[in-house]
């Protein structure tokens, strides 16, 4: 089970801030990605969508396929 979550670290521990249906002690892989570049990401990925949904549109990209 693949999932991204928030979280905030306090006290030298990383706290979700919502429920893990995870086994107690199983492992993890963890990447540390501050929630403002998150935030950053998710709007130039829907910009880059927003464009691509234009170009979709023209009738001249059928011709490139």
């Amino acid at each position: 089970m693949n999932r991204i979550i928030s979280a905030v670290y306090e006290h030298g521990r990383i706290y979700p801030l919502e429920p893990l249906n995870i086994n107690e002690n199983q492992r993890l892989r963890v990447q540390i990605v501050p929630e403002i570049l998150s935030d950053q990401s998710e709007h130039v990925i829907q910009f880059l969508i927003q464009g691509i949904q234009v170009v979709s549109d023209d009738p001249a990209v059928g011709k490139y396929k």
